[in-house]
Protein backbone atom coordinates (compact mmCIF):
# COMPACT_ATOMS: atom_id res chain seq x y z
CA UNK A 1 0.00 0.00 0.00
CA UNK A 2 2.66 2.41 0.85
CA UNK A 3 4.82 1.65 -2.34
CA UNK A 4 1.47 2.50 -4.36
CA UNK A 5 0.79 5.71 -3.00
CA UNK A 6 4.20 6.84 -3.03
CA UNK A 7 3.92 6.17 -6.87
CA UNK A 8 0.44 7.50 -6.77
CA UNK A 9 2.53 10.33 -5.20
CA UNK A 10 5.43 10.40 -7.16
CA UNK A 11 3.64 10.45 -10.86
CA UNK A 12 1.33 13.40 -9.50
CA UNK A 13 4.24 15.26 -9.26
CA UNK A 14 5.89 14.52 -12.63
CA UNK A 15 2.95 15.17 -14.56
CA UNK A 16 1.97 18.73 -12.92
CA UNK A 17 5.40 19.69 -13.55
CA UNK A 18 5.59 18.26 -16.88
CA UNK A 19 1.82 20.24 -17.93
CA UNK A 20 2.91 23.41 -15.64
CA UNK A 21 6.28 23.77 -17.57
CA UNK A 22 4.50 23.33 -21.04
CA UNK A 23 1.84 25.07 -20.23
CA UNK A 24 3.91 28.30 -19.58
CA UNK A 25 6.65 27.88 -21.96
CA UNK A 26 3.84 27.98 -24.85
CA UNK A 27 2.24 31.33 -23.80
CA UNK A 28 5.52 32.84 -23.12
CA UNK A 29 7.01 31.78 -26.59
CA UNK A 30 3.87 32.91 -28.11
CA UNK A 31 4.10 36.27 -26.47
CA UNK A 32 7.71 36.70 -27.27
CA UNK A 33 7.03 36.41 -30.39
CA UNK A 34 3.85 38.73 -31.01
CA UNK A 35 5.79 41.22 -29.01
CA UNK A 36 3.75 44.58 -28.49
CA UNK A 37 2.27 44.18 -32.38
CA UNK A 38 -0.98 44.69 -33.01
CA UNK A 39 -1.55 41.54 -35.56
CA UNK A 40 -5.12 42.64 -36.98
CA UNK A 41 -6.02 45.64 -38.97
CA UNK A 42 -8.35 48.45 -37.23
CA UNK A 43 -11.41 49.35 -38.47
CA UNK A 44 -12.01 52.86 -40.32
CA UNK A 45 -13.54 54.18 -37.29
CA UNK A 46 -14.16 57.32 -38.18
CA UNK A 47 -16.07 56.24 -41.03
CA UNK A 48 -18.19 53.83 -39.34
CA UNK A 49 -19.46 56.78 -36.46
CA UNK A 50 -20.52 58.71 -39.25
CA UNK A 51 -22.26 56.25 -41.32
CA UNK A 52 -26.02 55.51 -41.71
CA UNK A 53 -25.07 51.49 -42.12
CA UNK A 54 -23.69 50.82 -38.28
CA UNK A 55 -26.26 49.07 -36.70
CA UNK A 56 -28.23 50.82 -33.71
CA UNK A 57 -27.11 49.46 -29.59
CA UNK A 58 -29.36 49.30 -27.34
CA UNK A 59 -27.51 49.52 -23.74
CA UNK A 60 -28.93 47.98 -20.97
CA UNK A 61 -27.41 49.85 -17.07
CA UNK A 62 -28.45 47.61 -14.14
CA UNK A 63 -28.37 50.33 -11.23
CA UNK A 64 -28.33 47.92 -7.71
CA UNK A 65 -26.57 50.23 -5.39
CA UNK A 66 -27.78 53.06 -4.38
CA UNK A 67 -24.41 54.44 -4.06
CA UNK A 68 -23.76 54.66 -7.24
CA UNK A 69 -22.79 57.99 -9.32
CA UNK A 70 -25.76 57.15 -11.61
CA UNK A 71 -25.53 60.61 -13.40
CA UNK A 72 -21.92 60.30 -14.42
CA UNK A 73 -22.52 56.73 -15.67
CA UNK A 74 -25.57 58.28 -18.06
CA UNK A 75 -23.30 61.17 -18.71
CA UNK A 76 -20.55 58.99 -19.99
CA UNK A 77 -22.69 56.59 -21.99
CA UNK A 78 -24.14 59.57 -23.76
CA UNK A 79 -21.06 61.12 -24.89
CA UNK A 80 -19.98 57.49 -26.49
CA UNK A 81 -18.80 58.14 -30.01
CA UNK A 82 -21.94 56.00 -32.10
CA UNK A 83 -24.28 56.69 -34.97
CA UNK A 84 -27.62 55.35 -32.94
CA UNK A 85 -28.05 53.64 -29.48
CA UNK A 86 -30.47 54.16 -26.13
CA UNK A 87 -29.87 53.85 -22.95
CA UNK A 88 -31.87 51.75 -20.79
CA UNK A 89 -31.43 51.92 -17.42
CA UNK A 90 -32.99 49.50 -14.74
CA UNK A 91 -33.59 50.49 -11.04
CA UNK A 92 -33.38 46.94 -9.58
CA UNK A 93 -34.71 47.75 -6.22
CA UNK A 94 -33.42 51.11 -5.81
CA UNK A 95 -35.05 53.37 -3.64
CA UNK A 96 -36.50 56.83 -5.87
CA UNK A 97 -34.00 59.11 -4.14
CA UNK A 98 -31.23 57.55 -5.72
CA UNK A 99 -32.12 58.66 -8.60
CA UNK A 100 -32.88 62.34 -7.82
CA UNK A 101 -30.00 63.52 -9.63
CA UNK A 102 -30.63 61.93 -12.93
CA UNK A 103 -34.17 62.86 -13.30
CA UNK A 104 -33.21 66.85 -12.13
CA UNK A 105 -30.69 66.43 -14.55
CA UNK A 106 -32.99 65.23 -18.00
CA UNK A 107 -36.68 66.21 -16.69
CA UNK A 108 -37.47 62.49 -16.27
CA UNK A 109 -41.28 62.12 -15.77
CA UNK A 110 -43.18 58.90 -15.25
CA UNK A 111 -44.99 58.07 -18.53
CA UNK A 112 -46.99 55.27 -20.00
CA UNK A 113 -44.87 53.13 -21.77
CA UNK A 114 -46.31 49.88 -24.27
CA UNK A 115 -43.63 46.97 -24.30
CA UNK A 116 -43.87 43.53 -25.24
CA UNK A 117 -43.42 41.20 -22.34
CA UNK A 118 -41.33 38.40 -23.65
CA UNK A 119 -39.24 37.17 -20.82
CA UNK A 120 -39.89 37.09 -17.14
CA UNK A 121 -38.98 39.42 -14.83
CA UNK A 122 -39.76 40.75 -11.73
CA UNK A 123 -42.99 43.61 -12.10
CA UNK A 124 -42.16 47.02 -13.12
CA UNK A 125 -43.26 49.80 -10.63
CA UNK A 126 -42.73 53.37 -13.34
CA UNK A 127 -41.16 53.80 -16.52
CA UNK A 128 -39.55 57.60 -16.77
CA UNK A 129 -38.90 59.20 -20.13
CA UNK A 130 -37.73 62.95 -21.00
CA UNK A 131 -38.46 64.89 -24.00
CA UNK A 132 -34.61 66.45 -23.53
CA UNK A 133 -32.88 63.50 -23.96
CA UNK A 134 -34.58 60.43 -26.21
CA UNK A 135 -32.19 57.80 -26.05
CA UNK A 136 -32.62 57.14 -22.26
CA UNK A 137 -35.51 55.27 -20.52
CA UNK A 138 -35.77 54.25 -16.49
CA UNK A 139 -36.48 51.39 -15.58
CA UNK A 140 -37.81 51.19 -12.31
CA UNK A 141 -38.99 47.49 -10.96
CA UNK A 142 -38.76 45.53 -7.83
CA UNK A 143 -35.53 43.84 -6.40
CA UNK A 144 -34.29 41.02 -8.28
CA UNK A 145 -31.29 39.30 -9.25
CA UNK A 146 -28.95 40.86 -11.94
CA UNK A 147 -30.13 38.10 -14.55
CA UNK A 148 -34.03 39.29 -14.25
CA UNK A 149 -32.92 42.81 -14.15
CA UNK A 150 -31.33 42.55 -17.80
CA UNK A 151 -33.95 40.65 -19.11
CA UNK A 152 -36.06 43.18 -18.25
CA UNK A 153 -33.92 45.30 -19.92
CA UNK A 154 -33.89 43.40 -23.27
CA UNK A 155 -37.77 43.18 -23.45
CA UNK A 156 -37.35 47.32 -23.73
CA UNK A 157 -34.36 47.47 -25.94
CA UNK A 158 -35.78 48.88 -29.19
CA UNK A 159 -32.59 47.74 -31.48
CA UNK A 160 -31.22 44.71 -32.85
CA UNK A 161 -27.95 44.30 -30.32
CA UNK A 162 -28.11 44.65 -26.83
CA UNK A 163 -25.03 45.13 -24.21
CA UNK A 164 -25.95 45.26 -20.58
CA UNK A 165 -23.49 46.61 -17.52
CA UNK A 166 -23.37 48.22 -14.14
CA UNK A 167 -22.38 51.83 -14.03
CA UNK A 168 -19.07 51.78 -12.83
CA UNK A 169 -17.63 51.26 -16.00
CA UNK A 170 -15.87 53.55 -17.55
CA UNK A 171 -15.45 53.11 -21.65
CA UNK A 172 -13.41 54.95 -23.67
CA UNK A 173 -15.11 57.73 -26.86
CA UNK A 174 -14.89 54.80 -29.18
CA UNK A 175 -15.82 51.82 -27.39
CA UNK A 176 -18.98 50.77 -28.08
CA UNK A 177 -17.98 51.05 -32.12
CA UNK A 178 -14.71 48.67 -31.65
CA UNK A 179 -16.72 46.52 -29.18
CA UNK A 180 -19.40 46.41 -32.30
CA UNK A 181 -16.88 45.96 -35.36
CA UNK A 182 -17.04 42.26 -35.36
CA UNK A 183 -20.73 42.33 -35.64
CA UNK A 184 -20.99 45.12 -37.93
CA UNK A 185 -18.99 42.79 -40.57
CA UNK A 186 -20.72 39.94 -40.30
CA UNK A 187 -24.02 40.43 -38.16
CA UNK A 188 -26.51 37.42 -40.08
CA UNK A 189 -23.22 35.14 -38.23
CA UNK A 190 -21.93 36.70 -35.00
CA UNK A 191 -24.05 35.73 -32.13
CA UNK A 192 -22.27 38.10 -29.25
CA UNK A 193 -19.26 39.80 -29.18
CA UNK A 194 -17.16 40.09 -25.85
CA UNK A 195 -14.30 42.47 -25.18
CA UNK A 196 -12.22 43.77 -22.17
CA UNK A 197 -13.04 45.71 -18.83
CA UNK A 198 -9.71 45.98 -17.33
CA UNK A 199 -9.49 46.67 -13.54
CA UNK A 200 -7.21 49.65 -12.56
CA UNK A 201 -6.11 51.23 -9.47
CA UNK A 202 -9.19 53.09 -7.56
CA UNK A 203 -8.25 56.40 -6.99
CA UNK A 204 -9.82 56.50 -3.34
CA UNK A 205 -7.07 53.42 -2.87
CA UNK A 206 -5.49 55.19 0.32
CA UNK A 207 -4.03 51.59 2.14
CA UNK A 208 -1.48 49.96 0.71
CA UNK A 209 -3.30 46.50 0.95
CA UNK A 210 -6.18 48.04 -1.32
CA UNK A 211 -3.46 49.21 -3.40
CA UNK A 212 -1.46 45.90 -3.40
CA UNK A 213 -4.90 43.67 -3.99
CA UNK A 214 -5.59 46.36 -6.93
CA UNK A 215 -2.34 45.65 -8.74
CA UNK A 216 -3.22 41.72 -8.39
CA UNK A 217 -6.40 41.99 -10.11
CA UNK A 218 -4.82 44.25 -13.12
CA UNK A 219 -2.22 41.48 -13.52
CA UNK A 220 -5.33 39.12 -13.72
CA UNK A 221 -7.27 41.74 -15.97
CA UNK A 222 -3.73 42.00 -18.62
CA UNK A 223 -3.33 38.37 -18.95
CA UNK A 224 -6.71 37.71 -19.72
CA UNK A 225 -6.29 40.20 -22.36
CA UNK A 226 -2.90 38.51 -23.56
CA UNK A 227 -4.96 35.39 -23.75
CA UNK A 228 -7.75 36.17 -26.00
CA UNK A 229 -5.17 37.85 -28.21
CA UNK A 230 -2.92 34.49 -28.01
CA UNK A 231 -5.61 31.89 -28.15
CA UNK A 232 -9.32 33.09 -28.08
CA UNK A 233 -8.93 35.01 -31.28
CA UNK A 234 -8.27 32.02 -33.39
CA UNK A 235 -11.18 29.87 -31.58
CA UNK A 236 -14.53 29.29 -34.29
CA UNK A 237 -16.70 30.02 -30.65
CA UNK A 238 -15.13 31.59 -27.51
CA UNK A 239 -16.10 32.23 -23.42
CA UNK A 240 -16.25 36.07 -22.46
CA UNK A 241 -13.30 36.88 -20.06
CA UNK A 242 -14.23 37.40 -16.44
CA UNK A 243 -14.54 41.10 -16.72
CA UNK A 244 -16.14 41.96 -20.17
CA UNK A 245 -18.80 43.91 -21.85
CA UNK A 246 -20.62 41.22 -23.88
CA UNK A 247 -22.77 42.91 -27.66
CA UNK A 248 -25.68 40.30 -27.82
CA UNK A 249 -27.64 39.61 -30.71
CA UNK A 250 -31.18 40.47 -29.60
CA UNK A 251 -33.47 37.65 -31.60
CA UNK A 252 -30.36 35.04 -30.35
CA UNK A 253 -31.19 35.89 -26.62
CA UNK A 254 -35.02 35.91 -26.87
CA UNK A 255 -34.69 32.41 -28.37
CA UNK A 256 -32.91 31.10 -25.83
CA UNK A 257 -35.23 32.28 -23.24
CA UNK A 258 -33.08 34.96 -21.64
CA UNK A 259 -30.56 34.71 -18.90
CA UNK A 260 -30.67 32.73 -16.21
CA UNK A 261 -29.76 33.03 -12.44
CA UNK A 262 -29.75 29.76 -10.90
CA UNK A 263 -25.89 29.81 -9.24
CA UNK A 264 -24.21 29.38 -12.38
CA UNK A 265 -21.94 32.46 -14.58
CA UNK A 266 -25.08 33.97 -16.61
CA UNK A 267 -22.61 34.98 -19.35
CA UNK A 268 -21.23 31.73 -20.12
CA UNK A 269 -24.70 29.76 -19.50
CA UNK A 270 -26.17 32.19 -22.51
CA UNK A 271 -23.31 32.12 -24.55
CA UNK A 272 -23.10 28.26 -24.49
CA UNK A 273 -27.10 28.53 -24.71
CA UNK A 274 -27.32 30.95 -27.79
CA UNK A 275 -24.35 28.59 -29.74
CA UNK A 276 -26.77 25.10 -29.17
CA UNK A 277 -29.64 27.02 -30.93
CA UNK A 278 -27.82 29.44 -33.73
CA UNK A 279 -24.66 27.14 -34.66
CA UNK A 280 -26.46 24.95 -37.29
CA UNK A 281 -26.18 28.33 -39.11
CA UNK A 282 -23.09 28.79 -38.77
CA UNK A 283 -23.10 31.70 -36.27
CA UNK A 284 -20.63 31.81 -33.29
CA UNK A 285 -19.86 33.97 -30.45
CA UNK A 286 -16.65 36.35 -31.01
CA UNK A 287 -13.77 36.49 -27.75
CA UNK A 288 -11.83 40.11 -28.88
CA UNK A 289 -8.69 41.20 -27.24
CA UNK A 290 -10.07 45.16 -27.43
CA UNK A 291 -9.85 46.81 -24.05
CA UNK A 292 -12.83 49.33 -24.42
CA UNK A 293 -12.86 50.58 -20.65
CA UNK A 294 -11.96 50.25 -17.27
CA UNK A 295 -13.38 49.40 -13.52
CA UNK A 296 -11.84 49.53 -10.25
CA UNK A 297 -11.17 46.42 -8.28
CA UNK A 298 -13.27 44.33 -6.42
CA UNK A 299 -13.07 43.13 -2.93
CA UNK A 300 -11.66 39.47 -2.86
CA UNK A 301 -14.91 37.69 -1.54
CA UNK A 302 -16.43 38.98 -4.61
CA UNK A 303 -13.49 37.80 -6.90
CA UNK A 304 -14.10 34.34 -5.01
CA UNK A 305 -17.57 34.73 -6.28
CA UNK A 306 -16.71 35.00 -10.08
CA UNK A 307 -14.39 32.89 -10.19
CA UNK A 308 -16.93 29.91 -8.39
CA UNK A 309 -19.70 30.56 -11.34
CA UNK A 310 -17.27 30.19 -13.65
CA UNK A 311 -16.30 27.09 -13.04
CA UNK A 312 -19.63 25.61 -12.09
CA UNK A 313 -20.78 27.44 -15.21
CA UNK A 314 -17.86 25.10 -17.27
CA UNK A 315 -18.18 22.20 -15.45
CA UNK A 316 -22.05 22.15 -16.28
CA UNK A 317 -21.51 22.12 -19.67
CA UNK A 318 -18.86 19.48 -19.47
CA UNK A 319 -20.59 16.54 -21.67
CA UNK A 320 -19.42 19.04 -24.74
CA UNK A 321 -15.59 19.02 -23.56
CA UNK A 322 -14.92 16.07 -26.40
CA UNK A 323 -16.40 18.02 -29.07
CA UNK A 324 -16.21 22.09 -27.92
CA UNK A 325 -12.96 23.54 -28.45
CA UNK A 326 -13.75 26.72 -26.56
CA UNK A 327 -14.76 24.95 -23.55
CA UNK A 328 -11.11 23.05 -23.76
CA UNK A 329 -9.66 25.52 -23.96
CA UNK A 330 -11.35 27.29 -20.71
CA UNK A 331 -10.85 23.69 -19.00
CA UNK A 332 -6.90 24.25 -19.49
CA UNK A 333 -6.49 27.82 -18.62
CA UNK A 334 -9.16 28.21 -15.73
CA UNK A 335 -9.60 24.98 -14.49
CA UNK A 336 -6.26 22.72 -15.60
CA UNK A 337 -3.85 25.01 -14.26
CA UNK A 338 -4.85 25.77 -10.93
CA UNK A 339 -5.49 22.04 -10.26
CA UNK A 340 -2.04 21.14 -11.46
CA UNK A 341 -0.56 24.03 -9.54
CA UNK A 342 -2.79 22.90 -6.16
CA UNK A 343 -1.47 19.13 -7.28
CA UNK A 344 1.80 19.97 -7.00
CA UNK A 345 1.95 21.85 -4.20
CA UNK A 346 -0.50 18.67 -1.86
CA UNK A 347 2.25 15.98 -3.72
CA UNK A 348 5.36 17.62 -2.50
CA UNK A 349 4.13 18.19 0.55
CA UNK A 350 3.09 14.44 1.45
CA UNK A 351 5.70 13.45 0.28
CA UNK A 352 8.52 15.67 2.46
CA UNK A 353 5.89 14.68 5.18
CA UNK A 354 6.16 10.85 4.31
CA UNK A 355 10.51 11.29 4.32
CA UNK A 356 10.29 9.84 0.59
CA UNK A 357 12.19 13.41 -0.53
CA UNK A 358 14.22 16.20 0.99
CA UNK A 359 11.50 18.44 3.18
CA UNK A 360 12.93 22.06 0.99
CA UNK A 361 10.72 20.02 -2.09
CA UNK A 362 7.30 22.11 -1.63
CA UNK A 363 9.72 25.03 -0.41
CA UNK A 364 11.23 24.54 -3.92
CA UNK A 365 7.82 23.78 -5.84
CA UNK A 366 6.57 26.66 -4.15
CA UNK A 367 9.45 29.17 -5.68
CA UNK A 368 9.46 27.02 -8.91
CA UNK A 369 5.70 28.12 -9.37
CA UNK A 370 6.09 31.43 -8.29
CA UNK A 371 8.92 32.62 -10.88
CA UNK A 372 7.05 30.75 -13.64
CA UNK A 373 3.12 32.79 -12.39
CA UNK A 374 5.69 35.77 -11.99
CA UNK A 375 6.99 35.13 -15.87
CA UNK A 376 3.66 34.64 -17.49
CA UNK A 377 2.34 37.96 -15.82
CA UNK A 378 5.90 40.11 -17.10
CA UNK A 379 5.26 38.85 -21.05
CA UNK A 380 1.69 39.53 -20.77
CA UNK A 381 2.58 42.91 -19.47
CA UNK A 382 4.90 43.19 -22.65
CA UNK A 383 1.27 42.25 -24.62
CA UNK A 384 -0.83 45.01 -23.09
CA UNK A 385 1.94 47.23 -24.15
CA UNK A 386 0.00 46.99 -27.71
CA UNK A 387 -2.94 48.91 -26.75
CA UNK A 388 -3.67 52.89 -25.38
CA UNK A 389 -3.50 53.15 -21.59
CA UNK A 390 -1.10 50.66 -20.85
CA UNK A 391 0.77 51.17 -17.48
CA UNK A 392 3.33 54.19 -17.54
CA UNK A 393 6.83 53.75 -15.50
CA UNK A 394 5.74 53.86 -12.13
CA UNK A 395 3.15 51.87 -12.37
CA UNK A 396 4.62 48.91 -14.49
CA UNK A 397 7.36 48.98 -11.65
CA UNK A 398 4.64 48.21 -9.12
CA UNK A 399 3.09 45.43 -10.92
CA UNK A 400 6.60 44.02 -12.14
CA UNK A 401 7.05 43.79 -8.18
CA UNK A 402 3.93 42.69 -7.38
CA UNK A 403 3.68 40.09 -10.10
CA UNK A 404 6.06 37.48 -7.58
CA UNK A 405 4.23 37.81 -4.66
CA UNK A 406 0.80 37.18 -6.27
CA UNK A 407 0.78 33.22 -6.16
CA UNK A 408 1.97 33.25 -2.11
CA UNK A 409 -0.15 36.39 -1.37
CA UNK A 410 -3.09 36.76 -3.04
CA UNK A 411 -3.98 33.22 -4.14
CA UNK A 412 -3.71 31.52 -0.90
CA UNK A 413 -6.26 34.79 0.40
CA UNK A 414 -8.60 33.50 -2.44
CA UNK A 415 -8.19 30.00 -1.76
CA UNK A 416 -8.93 30.31 2.16
CA UNK A 417 -12.02 32.67 1.28
CA UNK A 418 -12.94 29.67 -1.16
CA UNK A 419 -12.55 27.03 1.81
CA UNK A 420 -14.49 29.46 4.26
CA UNK A 421 -17.60 29.54 1.80
CA UNK A 422 -17.55 25.76 1.16
CA UNK A 423 -17.40 25.19 4.87
CA UNK A 424 -20.36 27.76 5.63
CA UNK A 425 -22.60 25.98 3.25
CA UNK A 426 -22.33 22.56 4.77
CA UNK A 427 -23.06 24.52 8.07
CA UNK A 428 -26.09 26.34 6.76
CA UNK A 429 -27.19 22.49 5.16
CA UNK A 430 -26.91 20.75 8.01
CA UNK A 431 -28.39 23.32 9.98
Amino acid sequence: MSTAFYLIVALTTIVSVLFLAWASTAIIVRALRRGGRREDVTDDHEALAVSRFTIPVSIIVTLEDAASDVLAAVQRLLALDYPEFEIVLIANGVEPDALVSLVSAYGLEAQEFFYRRTLTSSPVTRILRSDREERLIVVEKERSSVADAVNCGIDFARFRFVTAMGPDVVFEGDALLRAMSPALRDPARVLAVSSHIERRLPAHANRWMDRLIARFQRLESVRAIMESRLVWQSLPCAFAPADAVVVWRRDAVLHAGGFLENGRDRVIDMMRRVEASESKNGAHVVRTGEIVGYTSGTSLRAAVETAQRRRRGAWQAGPQLATDPALRTFALVELLTPLASTALLLATLTGAIASWWSAWAPIAAVCTLTLGHAAVSSVALLSRASAPGSPDGPELAHLLLAAPLEYVVYRPSLACLRLASVFRREVSARR
